[in-house]
C-alpha cells in the first residue's frame, strides 16, 4: 500500500499536466476572458495559441506544434501591428508601390472636388456673361378687329411684330458686369488650385513623417525584443536578478504600446491625404520624399513682398471692386427707358386694301428710378473699397 500511494499520486500528476497542455484545454480556454488574462501575464501555452488564432491568416498545425513554452514570451508583438484599411476597386492607374509629391499633386489637380466645383463655376459665370449681352427676342403674333362684321372675315386680319429697343447701353454693361465675374471665378479658381496643392504638401510631409516614425519605432521595438532576449540569457548565467528581467520586459511593453500608437498616427495621416487628393480608394503605400529642407528660407520682408504681389485673393479682392464699380454704373442706366415698337399689318375686308400700322411706347420713369438699387450698389461698392 505504502508503494502504491506514491505511484498513483504520480500517475494522477501527470494525467493533471498533460490535460492542461492538451489542445482540447488551449482550445476552452480561448472561450473564456479570465483564464486569456492570466495566460499572458504568466507567460503560458495560452498565451501562444490565443496570439496564433488572433490572426486573420491561420498557422498551420506543424507551425503551431513547434512552439514550446519557453518560446511564448518570445513572440514579437510586432506581428500584431494595426495595418492600414484595405481597399477595394480602387482605379488601376492609382495602383503604385510609392508615390511621391508630384505625383499626388497630379491627382489633387485632376480628382479634388473643390478644384471642380471652382472650374464649374468660372463657366457658369462665363454663360451668364453671354446671356447678359443678348438682345431681346422679338415678338410676332396674330391679330384680327371686327370678326364677322356684315358677314365678312373681318374689319381687320393681319399680324404683328413687336421689338423691345434697349437704351443707355444696359447689355454692354450687364455684360461687362458679368465678365468680371468670370475674371473674380478665375482668380478664385487660381486661389483654391493653390490652396489644395499647399494643403497636399503639409499632409504629405505630415505622412511621410509619420512612415518615418513608423519605421522607427519598429526598430526600437526590435531592439527591445533583443533586450529582453539578453536579459533572459544574463539571468540564465546568473549575471542579473529577476528585477532586471521585469524591466526589460517593461521596456518591450512600453515599444510596443509606442510602435502601435505611431502605426495609428500614420493611418490618420493617410486618411486625411487621400482625402485632400480627392481619391478615398487610394491605398496605402510608401511615400517618396525626404524631410530636408530642399530651399532657401525666406525672411519675413521677401514673403510679404511676394504675398502682396501674387496673392490670388488680393488680385480677387481688386477685381471685387471693379465689378462693384461697373454694377454702379449699370444701375444708374436703368432708369433709362427702353424704347417698345409694334408694327401690324393686316387686310381690311371692309375697304378691301391692305393695311399697316405702328405704334412705339416708352415707360416714364416719374416713381421708379432705380433709387434704392442704385443706393444698395454704391454700399456694395464701398464695401469691397
Amino acid at each position: 500500500m505504502k508503494t502504491g500511494f506514491p505511484v498513483a499520486v504520480g500517475l494522477l500528476t501527470a494525467l493533471i499536466s498533460g490535460c492542461a497542455s492538451s489542445p482540447e484545454r488551449q482550445i476552452s480556454d480561448l472561450g473564456e476572458s479570465k483564464p486569456v488574462s492570466i495566460a499572458i501575464r504568466e507567460s503560458s501555452p495560452v498565451k501562444v495559441k490565443t496570439e496564433e488564432t488572433s490572426r486573420l491568416s491561420a498557422s498551420t498545425e506543424s507551425q503551431t506544434k513547434q512552439v514550446s513554452h519557453e518560446q511564448a514570451e518570445e513572440l514579437p508583438f510586432a506581428e500584431y501591428e494595426i495595418p492600414l484599411p484595405p481597399v477595394s476597386g480602387a482605379p488601376e492607374a492609382h495602383q503604385q508601390t510609392a508615390y511621391s509629391l508630384s505625383d499626388l499633386e497630379s491627382l489633387a489637380q485632376a480628382n479634388n472636388p473643390t478644384l471642380i466645383q471652382s472650374a464649374a463655376q468660372v463657366e457658369a459665370s462665363r454663360g451668364a456673361a453671354y446671356q447678359a449681352g443678348l438682345y431681346p427676342n422679338p415678338v410676332v403674333g396674330y391679330a384680327s378687329d371686327q370678326i364677322g362684321i356684315d358677314g365678312t372675315a373681318g374689319e381687320l386680319q393681319g399680324g404683328f411684330v413687336s421689338q423691345e429697343f434697349v437704351t443707355g447701353g444696359k447689355l454692354k454693361l450687364s455684360r461687362a458686369k458679368w465678365t468680371q465675374q468670370v475674371c473674380i471665378a478665375e482668380t478664385n479658381l487660381s486661389a483654391q488650385y493653390t490652396r489644395v496643392l499647399n494643403d497636399v504638401r503639409i499632409h504629405f510631409y505630415r505622412t511621410l513623417a509619420a512612415q518615418q516614425m513608423v519605421s522607427v519605432h519598429n526598430q526600437l521595438l526590435a531592439n527591445s525584443e533583443d533586450n529582453l532576449q539578453t536579459h533572459k540569457e544574463m539571468l540564465n548565467l546568473g549575471q542579473t536578478n529577476q528585477a532586471g528581467l521585469l524591466q526589460a520586459e517593461v521596456d518591450l511593453h512600453r515599444a510596443r504600446l509606442k510602435q502601435m500608437a505611431a502605426q495609428n498616427n500614420l493611418e490618420q495621416e493617410w486618411r486625411d491625404l487621400v482625402a485632400m487628393v480627392g481619391v478615398p480608394d487610394l491605398q496605402c503605400t510608401t511615400l517618396k520624399g525626404s524631410l530636408e529642407p530642399t530651399t532657401e528660407e525666406y525672411d519675413w520682408s521677401s514673403a510679404m513682398h511676394q504675398l502682396l504681389e501674387n496673392s490670388p485673393e488680393i488680385v480677387a479682392a481688386w477685381e471685387k471692386v471693379q465689378h462693384d464699380e461697373i454694377t454702379v454704373e449699370r444701375e444708374r442706366v436703368q432708369p433709362i427707358p427702353n424704347v417698345l415698337l409694334n408694327v401690324d399689318f393686316g387686310h381690311n375686308f371692309e375697304t378691301n386694301n391692305n393695311v399697316a400700322g405702328v405704334t412705339a411706347g416708352l415707360p416714364l420713369p416719374i416713381f421708379d428710378r432705380n433709387q434704392g438699387t442704385v443706393d444698395q450698389a454704391l454700399a456694395d461698392l464701398n464695401q469691397s473699397r
